[in-house]
């Protein structure tokens, strides 16, 4: 904790750590129990192979547990944007010991209230001119992983980035995105077969004589 930190309004203060756990909530896709239970000495934002975050603890129904399975204690590559988010957090808050939560009561250090980052998320939404019913800590979640899938990442990087105990679950992300993974096949195949492919013989050769001879009729 900090020893010489500087007064600042609470109010400030909370509405600053609602935008971190936003952004760490769309950026990551943790689930609200491991974004609660996430404490300083679980980044390592120095670390010289990269930064990353270690999801190992959650708090649910009020108490400190462990993550829903096995698949769920993982360690996720960071971003520069969310790192450097990561850090200014740190550096702004009070309770900045490796023991303190990242997402904390401003003047307490306990764990951020979720009904007090539902009323601050609710109201940036209002002013953003979103409307629709939206779960801040759920549907966060499902825009990480969506998004994810999205931009091309790979079943087995996403089942373990999400933290799915299964495939079948990541699978409905998956489809939810309509990704095909299309350049992962054209990958493959030029691994195997070079290329082979259809796409490139049709760009090399010439018509057909089908096509030739359509023509000529």
């Amino acid at each position: 904790m900090h020893t010489n930190a500087v007064p600042a309004s609470t109010g400030r203060v909370r509405r600053e750590t609602c935008r971190a756990t936003f952004l760490v909530t769309y950026g990551l896709g943790l689930r609200r129990g491991e974004l609660l239970g996430l404490r300083w000495r679980h980044c390592r934002l120095a670390d010289p192979d990269g930064p990353t975050v270690r999801v190992e603890e959650t708090f649910v129904g009020g108490r400190v547990d462990t993550p829903k399975s096995e698949r769920s204690v993982r360690t996720l590559a960071l971003g520069p944007r969310l790192a450097d988010v990561l850090f200014e957090h740190r550096v702004s808050s009070v309770f900045d010991g490796d023991d303190e939560r990242v997402f904390c009561n401003p003047r307490m250090g306990g764990p951020l209230d979720p009904k007090r980052y539902a009323v601050t998320f609710g109201l940036a939404l209002e002013r953003a001119g979103v409307e629709g019913y939206t779960r801040p800590f759920h549907d966060g979640r499902h825009s990480a992983i969506t998004n994810a899938a999205a931009a091309g990442t790979s079943p087995a990087a996403l089942m373990a980035r999400a933290g799915h105990a299964d495939l079948a679950t990541t699978q409905r992300y998956l489809d939810l995105s309509g990704e095909l993974f299309r350049d992962e096949a054209g990958l493959l195949e030029r691994r195997l077969w070079g290329e082979s492919g259809r796409k490139s013989r049709y760009e090399k050769a010439g018509p057909s004589p089908i096509e030739t001879a359509e023509v000529s009729d």
